[in-house]
C-alpha cells in the first residue's frame, strides 16, 4: 500500500508539472513566432514571395466558397490568415494552430497505442514552426489535417460495435469532412481504416477503404468541381508545382505520415493489468526515481534538440527579402539601409539591390553611398523583367510612368488575385491618371477587406473634395511627373527609358538619378559625363562623391577636361584617388593582394573600387 500510495503521490506531482511545462513552451512559441518569424513578413510578401489569401465581408465572396470541395476550410483559412497583418495576432492563430495539434497528436495515439507518450504531442507543432521558418503560409494544410484529425476522433470514440454501423458512420462523417475540409477526408479515411485493423476489424477496414475511393470518384465526377487525382494535395496545386518550398513541405508531410503509419500499427498497445507487489517498499520508489529521472533526462535531451533545430532552421535569405519588401512597402527608407547593411554580400540578388537603390534615393544618397553596397549592372533592369508585377508597378508610378504602372498592375491582379495591397495600387494609380470613376471601383471593393476597408472608405471621402488626391505629398510629386498621353514603349535598356522622361519632364530627379547610377554600373563613362549639365536643374549643393570620382577617372583616361561651372571636385576625392591608383601601381599584376589592401584602406566602397575590379 505504501508504495502504491508513494507512486500515486509522484504521479500527481508530474500531473501537475505537465500543463505549466506546456503553458511555458507555448508561451515561448508564440514570442518566437512574434518576434522572429513576424507573420507581417509573410502577409506583405504577396505577389513577391507567395499568393497570400484574401477575404472581403461580403456575402457573394462567401459564398463562393461554399460550391467546391473544401470550401469551408477555405473560407476559414483566408479569414484566419488577415490576423497576419498584425504580427502579434498571427502569432497568436499560429500558436493556437499548434496547440491544436498539440491535443490530437496526443488523443489519437492514445487511441491506438493506450499510452501517452508526452513528448510526441509536440512534434506536429515543432513541425509547423520548421514550415513557417521557410515562409510559406501554410495555414490551408494545417486547418485541414487538424480537420481530419478531430474527425478521426470522433470515430474512434464512437461506442458502436457492428460493423455496418461504424462502416455507415465513417461514411457519413468521410462525405461531411470532404464537402467541407477536401483532402482532409483522405487523412481521416487511412487513420479510421487504420484504427480498425490495430482492432482485427479487418472487414469493416476493407469496407472502409472501397468506400473511400468510391464516394471520393462520385462526389468529385458528379456533385462537386474537383479532380480525384489531386486529393492527395495537401496544398493547392499551383502552390505545390511552383514553389520548392511547398513542394519540400508536401514531401516530408507524407515521409512522416508515413512514419506515424508504421508507429501506430505495429507499436504494442498497453494492456491493463494489476500491479505487482515489490518485495519491499525501498527497491519500488528506487525503481520508480531512477525510471523519472531517465524520463526528465530524455525530455531535456529532445527539448533541447527540437530548440536546435527550429532556430537554426530559419530560411535567412527569405527572411531578408520579407522584411525588406516590408520595408519598401511603407517606404521605411533608413530602417530599409540598415537592414541591408547587415545582409552577407552572398545573400543579396538583384531584387535586395532593386529596393536598397530606391531607399537610396529616397534618402538622398544614391549618388554617395550607391556602391556601399553589393551592385550590379542589371541594377535598374529589374522593374523589366516582370516577375514582380507589383514592385515593377510601384517603381513605375514613383518614376511617372503611371499608364506603364496601371498595366503591370492589372498583370498583378491577374495572375495573384485582388489582394487589398493591389486593389489599393490600382485605386492610386487611377486618381493619378485622372480616372476618378475607375478608382472608385476599385476602393468599393477595397472597402470591404478587414484590414484596409477603413482606409479605402475614408479615401472615397475626401474624392468628393479632392479628386486628386493632392493633399497627399506622394500623390502631388507624382502628379507633376506623370506622363502623359500613351504610355511609352519599354525600351531595351533602362537608360533610354530614364532619358525619355527627362525629356518629357526635365525636373524628374528620380529619372536623373537612375540614369546617373545606370551609367556608371555601366560604365558609360562618355554618356554619364553627357548629362553632368543637368546637375543645375536640381538642388544639389555639391557633386556627389560618386560623379567625382567618375569624372576623375573619366579625365585620366581620355585626358579630356569636363565642364562643371561653378561647381568643384572636393579635394579630399582627388587625395583618395591618388591613394587608389598608388596602391594599385604597387601591387602591379598581383589583382588579390590589391584587392585585400584596397579593401583594408577603405576604398571598396568607391566608385574607383568598382570601375577597376567588380
Amino acid at each position: 500500500m505504501k508504495v502504491e500510495a508513494s507512486s500515486q503521490c509522484r504521479c500527481g506531482r508530474q500531473g501537475e508539472r505537465l500543463p505549466v511545462c506546456t503553458a511555458a513552451f507555448f508561451c515561448l512559441y508564440w514570442l518566437y513566432v512574434c518576434l522572429r518569424i513576424e507573420p507581417t513578413l509573410i502577409y506583405h510578401g504577396h505577389g513577391s514571395l507567395l499568393k497570400f489569401p484574401v477575404f472581403f465581408v461580403d456575402g457573394s465572396f462567401i459564398k463562393g466558397f461554399l460550391v467546391c470541395p473544401g470550401g469551408l476550410a477555405e473560407c476559414l483559412f483566408a479569414f484566419l490568415s488577415q490576423f497576419y497583418y498584425y504580427s502579434w495576432a498571427g502569432a497568436l492563430v499560429i500558436t493556437v494552430t499548434g496547440w491544436l495539434f498539440y491535443l490530437a497528436v496526443g488523443a489519437i495515439v492514445r487511441a491506438f497505442t493506450g499510452r501517452d507518450v508526452y513528448l510526441l504531442r509536440f512534434a506536429a507543432a515543432v513541425g509547423l514552426l520548421l514550415a513557417y521558418n521557410q515562409y510559406i503560409h501554410c495555414l490551408e494544410g494545417s486547418i485541414k489535417i487538424l480537420s481530419a484529425l478531430l474527425f478521426a476522433l470522433v470515430y474512434i470514440k464512437m461506442p458502436l460495435r457492428h460493423g455496418w454501423m461504424r462502416w455507415a458512420v465513417f461514411l457519413f462523417l468521410f462525405v461531411l469532412l470532404y464537402c467541407g475540409a477536401g483532402n482532409g477526408g483522405l487523412l481521416f479515411a487511412w487513420f479510421c481504416v487504420l484504427f480498425e485493423i490495430r482492432r482485427r476489424r479487418f472487414i469493416t477496414a476493407l469496407w472502409c477503404f472501397v468506400s473511400t475511393t468510391a464516394a471520393a470518384y462520385i462526389l468529385a465526377n458528379y456533385f462537386l468541381d474537383s479532380i480525384l487525382s489531386k486529393m492527395w494535395l495537401i496544398f493547392p496545386e499551383e502552390q505545390t508545382l511552383n514553389d520548392p518550398r511547398i513542394a519540400k513541405v508536401v514531401v516530408w508531410s507524407y515521409l512522416v505520415f508515413a512514419l506515424v503509419v508504421v508507429v501506430l500499427t505495429f507499436w504494442p498497445r498497453r494492456q491493463a493489468s494489476t500491479v505487482k507487489k515489490n518485495k519491499t517498499a525501498m527497491s519500488g520508489e528506487e525503481s520508480s526515481s531512477g525510471n523519472a529521472k531517465l524520463r526528465l533526462i530524455l525530455s531535456v535531451f529532445v527539448l533541447l534538440a527540437m530548440t536546435i533545430t527550429i532556430f537554426f532552421s530559419l530560411n535567412r535569405v527569405k527572411r531578408y527579402q520579407s522584411q525588406i519588401t516590408y520595408y519598401g512597402y511603407y517606404r521605411k527608407w533608413p530602417e530599409l539601409l540598415r537592414l541591408a547593411n547587415g545582409i552577407p554580400f552572398e545573400e543579396y540578388n538583384i531584387f535586395l539591390v532593386h529596393y536598397v537603390n530606391r531607399a537610396l534615393f529616397h534618402t538622398g544618397k544614391l549618388g554617395c553611398e550607391m556602391f556601399s553596397y553589393p551592385q550590379s549592372p542589371d541594377a535598374f533592369g529589374v522593374i523589366y523583367q516582370g516577375r514582380r508585377n507589383f514592385v515593377a508597378a510601384e517603381q513605375f508610378f514613383e518614376i511617372g510612368l503611371v499608364n506603364d504602372a496601371a498595366q503591370l498592375a492589372h498583370e498583378s491582379l491577374e495572375v495573384f488575385g485582388s489582394h487589398p495591397t493591389t486593389l489599393k495600387q490600382l485605386a492610386l494609380i487611377n486618381v493619378a491618371r485622372e480616372q476618378t470613376n475607375a478608382a472608385r471601383v476599385f476602393l468599393n471593393a477595397l472597402s470591404k477587406d478587414l484590414i484596409f476597408g477603413r482606409w479605402a472608405r475614408d479615401c472615397l471621402k475626401r474624392l468628393e473634395t479632392d479628386p486628386l488626391l493632392l493633399e497627399d505629398e506622394r500623390m502631388r510629386r507624382i502628379s507633376t511627373l506623370r506622363t502623359i498621353g500613351e504610355p511609352l514603349k519599354p525600351a531595351n535598356l533602362p537608360s533610354v527609358q530614364f532619358q525619355r522622361l527627362l525629356e518629357h519632364n526635365g525636373k524628374n530627379k528620380m529619372a536623373f538619378e537612375y540614369l546617373m547610377a545606370d551609367y556608371l554600373l555601366n560604365r558609360r563613362l562618355e554618356m554619364f559625363i553627357g548629362q553632368l549639365h543637368r546637375l543645375d536643374d536640381f538642388d544639389y549643393p555639391d557633386i556627389p562623391r560618386h560623379y567625382e570620382e567618375a569624372i576623375l577617372i573619366y579625365t585620366m583616361l581620355t585626358k579630356k577636361t569636363v565642364d562643371l561651372g561653378n561647381r568643384k571636385i572636393n579635394p579630399e576625392t582627388i587625395r583618395r584617388s591618388r591613394d587608389f591608383y598608388r596602391i594599385c601601381a604597387i601591387y602591379g599584376n598581383n589583382t588579390q593582394a590589391a584587392l585585400e589592401e584596397l579593401e583594408r584602406m577603405g576604398f571598396s566602397d568607391t566608385y574607383f573600387f568598382y570601375y577597376s575590379f567588380q
